[in-house]
């Protein structure tokens, strides 16, 4: 399966590399650089607390008891161990080729040292609290994921110091995120809530690093100001980029596994998507996404939830129905795997298993002043059976948010 990971992470970047490089305002102003760095100022500690609120609300999905101790995951990638250092290695690198970033040396070092502080007092002092068992249980240190805090926290620096200049260097920063992120789970170190709060927990640390660095400097950086006055455009082509939040229904999955009638209960998805638009009607969207949901046997919920990683990407339409509203659909296909999942007190086992996804949503996306997209949608996806051995039917539907910028 790891020879389709880096054909995978090229379709979702795709549309993102088109939506950087392109990028024209949803508003004509003479001030683009600077309203590029407000918006991301003002969303993203929304963006921060939602995502540490949707990580609370999912840790009772989850047994804190460890698993088998002959457990292994069946998915093993150490590309997470770099990837989190990697926004900020691309940071200290452009800014010593002498690259103009919001803040000089001292000031950006000061940001950033502060930044790192809190998000490590935060994390390290979480997991002393809670102490909750990783699901390879190798040890109680999961809530929340240092890795993911850390990969975010540097991710939120490179967007503060270099977003001004081109939505490219944003998208980039936290599309490595997010797949540090990502891998953290197949890798089966954390469960997702792990994941979602580490993240909020990155980005709340810089912005509160750098709004006290502000404090301490007492003036404004380049790219904090507003411009001129925003006047909505008609042709505005609505690409965007997002993290998303769903939930499916239950019996997405069901079938028998000889003796054994299995079936899932509701499952949460998160993910990133993105969508670069070639009109205003028509454009191509790329997704990454995990889902975890509990198991069902025999009317017994399994302790272990079942996860499922895929990537995809098709086909997408939009269409105004008032000034700041859109409607829209969308195809996709792609590839997926089940990391394995082992059945308590029985000889089978689920997921170890991958093949190709297909489906498609409808959405109504509202268009903020900012350029802040809030998407709701409904989707149908079509997953591989989550067995080798048996056919288990997996025909997922979905209700979901998604928040996030667009061009």
């Amino acid at each position: 399966m790891k020879k389709f990971l880096p054909f995978g992470i090229l379709i979702l970047l795709f549309p993102c590399a088109l939506y950087g490089q392109t990028w024209k305002s949803f508003f004509h102003s003479d001030s683009i650089s600077h309203e590029r760095s407000a918006r991301h100022d003002r969303f993203a500690p929304y963006l921060g607390a939602g995502l540490i609120a949707s990580g609370i609300l999912l840790t009772n999905d989850h047994s804190d008891r460890p698993l088998p101790s002959g457990y292994r995951s069946a998915f093993s990638c150490k590309a997470d161990e770099v990837l989190r250092f990697a926004p900020a290695l691309a940071l200290v690198g452009m800014k010593a080729l002498g690259v103009e970033s919001r803040t000089p040396w001292g000031r950006m070092l000061v940001s950033d040292a502060l930044s790192l502080g809190i998000m490590g007092v935060a994390v390290e002092s979480t997991k002393r609290l809670t102490k909750r068992v990783r699901p390879d249980g190798s040890n109680d240190r999961s809530f929340p994921s240092g890795h993911t805090a850390a990969a975010f926290v540097t991710a939120t620096m490179f967007a503060k110091e270099y977003g001004w200049r081109s939505p490219w260097y944003s998208v980039g920063a936290y599309t490595t995120a997010t797949t540090t992120a990502l891998l953290r789970r197949v890798n089966d170190k954390h469960w997702m809530s792990d994941l979602l709060v580490g993240a909020g927990i990155g980005i709340l640390s810089t912005e509160l690093g750098y709004y006290i660095t502000d404090l301490i400097y007492k003036d404004s950086p380049r790219g904090t100001g507003l411009g001129s006055e925003a006047v909505y455009d008609k042709a505005y082509r609505p690409s965007y980029l997002m993290p998303y939040l769903s939930m499916s229904f239950p019996s997405a999955i069901s079938g028998r596994m000889g003796d054994y009638h299995v079936r899932s209960l509701h499952r949460w998805n998160v993910g990133l998507e993105g969508a670069y638009f070639f009109t205003p009607r028509w454009g191509l969207n790329g997704r990454l996404g995990i889902s975890s949901g509990q198991i069902e046997r025999n009317g017994v919920s399994e302790e272990r939830p079942l996860d499922f990683v895929s990537l995809s990407a098709g086909p997408s339409f939009s269409f105004p129905i008032a000034e700041r509203f859109l409607v829209g659909c969308n195809l996709r296909g792609g590839y997926g795997l089940y990391p394995k999942c082992p059945l308590s007190e029985a000889d089978y086992a689920l997921g170890g298993s991958s093949g190709w996804t297909a489906g498609g949503g409808l959405s109504i996306t509202y268009l903020n002043k900012r350029g802040v997209h809030l998407r709701l949608f409904t989707d149908y996806e079509h997953w591989p059976s989550a067995s080798e051995d048996f056919v288990l039917e997996a025909d997922v539907w979905s209700v979901g948010l998604g928040v996030g910028l667009g061009k």
